[in-house]
């Protein structure tokens, strides 16, 4: 507690002491001066500064992306804007490593990133995983709502996908069709 005191008692007067040049106290040139060469700084910045960068990289399921950190387990999911799950990144990124940053302080949020022979390039932001009831009982309506939404999104992507499969065949001739099948 001393030593603080003497400290404080020290800088009060290292500040408050006139500046041999400009004859102003200290603090006051410190207080009146900026630097126009400053970067400014954005949110990437920030992120690179203050997020931490998961060392060891995890893996996209089906379910999502999660984690262990101070052991408490979080899992993530990669949403569209109107709150589905995101096929096409699920659908690209299903099965590959990705390295998450995230920040200590907000864990609702964390970013993914690939890494590449230049560095980490910036995939995609994820945020914490819509949990539901999975029992019917406990269910709410807008967990049911958000189920049915969910699932109907899931039929009409395999449809989608199928017809896309389907359209590649038939360009290389490879379909049922073009092979003599009814």
């Amino acid at each position: 507690a001393e030593a603080k005191k003497q400290y404080a008692a020290m800088r009060q007067e290292w500040n408050q002491a006139t500046h041999f040049k400009s004859q102003q106290p200290r603090i006051d040139m410190y207080l009146s001066s900026s630097n126009p060469e400053t970067p400014k700084l954005n949110i990437w910045d920030m992120v690179d500064l203050f997020w931490i960068t998961r060392e060891k990289p995890n893996t996209v399921t089906p379910y999502g992306v999660s984690f262990k950190e101070k052991k408490v387990t979080y899992r993530y999911m990669v949403y569209d804007d109107e709150g589905m799950p995101d096929f096409e990144f699920l659908g690209k990124w299903i099965d590959k490593k990705v390295v998450i940053k995230f920040s200590p302080d907000d864990m609702s949020l964390v970013y993914l990133y690939e890494n590449t022979p230049l560095g980490l390039r910036f995939i995609t932001g994820a945020t914490t995983k819509i949990e539901v009831q999975r029992n019917a009982q406990e269910q709410e309506e807008f967990e049911r709502s958000w189920l049915a939404k969910v699932e109907a999104a899931i039929k009409l992507n395999r449809v989608a996908r199928y017809n896309k499969m389907e359209s590649i065949l038939e360009a290389h001739g490879m379909s049922a069709e073009q092979q003599g099948f009814n």
